[in-house]
């Protein structure tokens, strides 16, 4: 799903050379948004009750939006589905009536045709006042437009707002927006309303699944004002000024379409191949649940490469392969790195590099200067030899921060940085990426010409996309799954391994893949890893997940997104002739779908 950040140049296009009125995209809010009310209204509210609703309005168009919200609500109230409900609506503008301009003037003027109070520039204990009187408030004071910090007498109001939530629970149903929050960033803006709901209009906003802005945001709908959808349409590049990148979220259906089909007629290395290399004696851990990952993801085959010393520690599954690294002819060279690897050890991996679909580079690897020649001299040869795709991953990314001058990796590449190795990578500052992640993952795909995961409590995936005409854009998806559970230790080498698992499948037997149908992928995948989160918290609570908790949990994120057969089939069901005839059954096998 397209996300877009500010919606005010769709609409001046739609008005100057659509022809499209303003006045009709207002109206369309309006309505939407009171429709919106009245649906929790209809689910959480006893039927024949009295219900105040308090409608905050801005000082510009979302003021407006929520002016002809108002009206709506007069004229749904006891109608339809909501004539068991009677709803009176008060209106709190900040401005005066007579100081709004253009279609929100004519909004505000066509209140006092209708039952509807309005307290315009009220004092602040009225206001608080009316707030705690209220059984619903909608908050209409910014919308996605907002880019400064909010004044402190509107503080006030958003302070009103918060404290009317915490001391009575009231919801709140926010447009377009929450007030206070940064469409394009999550960012609060000095303070932020808590809403209940958020009815964002026409497309979604990045603010909204950005975290902090994502805790504010509550319940997220989009609705439809009546702009036309070919001005939403991703594979439109024109419409997105120099620079500024495609943003898209995450959703189950693209997930779905994205992942491969299994076909009953295959083996194991019909599903790709996959080599792990990291770990060292303190952490013998992280490349094995990276191994294991990638079987859960669904490859055919893995292999481990890893110290002697860090391997002797592990509890290897019998599934996995493994190449030990260092041996009697390495022993002076493991001695000096303490039983890490070494740029000795590539000569084991180098003849057998080729047989893997995907490396994945760095998990639990240390930083010892011998490490860091390693990292050094093997992305170098995955750069010169090696055609299949590589995921550069913890220790890996942090070599690679130490370098002087950035890596020229290519599409085949996916890093998968935390804030903390992102901001080393982007010599910065770990708050300032948080500040704009969308940014800092825009910034590091440009920087190292790859795919990047930038892991946080708001995952974000960047990559390139290409035009039909070969123009290069960034592409920016963001993860809307995922919860506190995850913050564990071992969570991000798990992604590493999914990752690698569903790439070497993809890239299996195939010719390799486009910049964008790696960011779509490494997107999917994170997506899953996500949803498996929130099924391990669901089950164990978030407190009790650990990183080896997800792998468990994956398969029921498949089976939530993709159809499963509910049953095995019995061993004897193909057997023809039936008896007393009929149809042979048909073993059912997972294809892709289509959306």
């Amino acid at each position: 799903m397209k996300l877009i950040a500010n919606l005010a140049a769709f609409d001046l296009e739609a008005i100057e050379e659509l022809g499209i009125a303003g006045l009709l995209l207002m109206e369309n809010a309006g309505r939407a948004v009171a429709s919106a009310v009245c649906q929790w209204v209809r689910q959480n509210e006893p039927m024949n009750r009295e219900l105040n609703v308090v409608v905050l309005c801005g000082p510009g168009n979302n003021g407006g939006d929520g002016f002809a919200c108002a009206r709506h609500l007069t004229m749904l109230a006891g109608q339809g589905a909501f004539a068991p409900y009677h709803i009176h609506s008060r209106v709190l503008s900040v401005n005066d009536l007579d100081d709004y301009t253009g279609d929100a003037a004519t909004n505000a003027a066509l209140l006092a045709h209708y039952p509807v109070r309005v307290l315009a520039s009220p004092a602040i204990e009225l206001l608080e006042k009316c707030v705690a009187e209220a059984d619903v408030i909608v908050d209409g004071l910014f919308g996605s437009g907002l880019n400064r910090a909010i004044d402190e007498e509107l503080a006030d109001w958003v302070a009103a707002v918060n404290r009317a939530v915490a001391r009575s629970n009231v919801p709140v149903v926010a447009i377009d927006m929450p007030s206070g929050i940064d469409a394009r960033t999550g960012q609060v803006h000095g303070c932020a309303v808590n809403a209940t709901v958020t009815v964002t209009l026409q497309a979604g906003k990045p603010g909204l699944y950005l975290y902090p802005g994502r805790a504010c945001a509550g319940m997220v709908q989009t609705v439809d004002i009546g702009l036309p959808p070919k001005l939403f349409n991703p594979s439109d590049l024109a419409r997105h000024a120099p620079g500024e990148p495609l943003v898209q979220l995450v959703t189950s259906a693209m997930v779905a379409k994205t992942l491969p089909s299994r076909s009953a007629d295959s083996h194991k290395y019909a599903y790709g191949n996959a080599m792990v290399i990291g770990g060292c004696p303190t952490m013998p851990g992280a490349p094995l649940m990276s191994a294991r990952a990638a079987f859960v993801a669904g490859c055919g085959y893995v292999r481990l490469a890893a110290p002697v010393s860090a391997m002797a520690q592990m509890q290897l599954p019998a599934e996995v392969v493994t190449l030990p690294l260092g041996d009697e002819a390495h022993d002076a060279a493991q001695a000096v790195g303490h039983g890490t690897v070494v740029p000795a050890d590539i000569e084991r991996i180098r003849p057998i590099m080729g047989q893997a679909d995907v490396i994945v580079l760095g998990p639990g690897l240390g930083r010892s200067e011998p490490v860091q020649q390693f990292v050094e001299s093997m992305t170098a040869l995955l750069l010169q030899e090696y055609k299949g795709l590589v995921v550069l991953d913890a220790d890996g990314l942090n070599a690679l921060s130490q370098l002087q001058t950035p890596f020229p990796l290519n599409h085949r590449f996916v890093l998968t940085p935390h804030v903390g190795e992102a901001a080393r990578l982007l010599k910065t500052t770990s708050s300032a990426v948080k500040a704009d992640m969308i940014k800092a993952a825009s910034a590091l795909a440009q920087l190292y010409r790859c795919t990047v995961v930038l892991k946080s409590s708001s995952t974000v995936i960047a990559g390139q996309r290409l035009s039909e005409t070969g123009q290069a854009q960034i592409e920016v998806w963001i993860n809307p799954t995922g919860d506190s559970g995850m913050a564990t230790a071992g969570s991000g080498d798990v992604l590493t391994g999914l990752i690698a698992g569903l790439l070497a499948q993809m890239a299996n037997g195939e010719s390799m893949l486009s910049p964008a149908d790696m960011t779509g992928a490494v997107a999917a995948i994170t997506y899953l890893h996500g949803l498996a989160g929130q099924h391990a918290s669901a089950e164990l609570t978030p407190y009790a997940v650990t990183a080896t908790e997800l792998l468990r949990f994956f398969p029921h994120a498949l089976k939530q997104t993709l159809p499963m057969p509910t049953a095995p089939v019995p061993f004897n069901a193909a057997v023809d002739p039936m008896p007393g005839g009929g149809s042979v059954p048909v073993c059912p096998t997972v294809q892709r779908l289509s959306c």
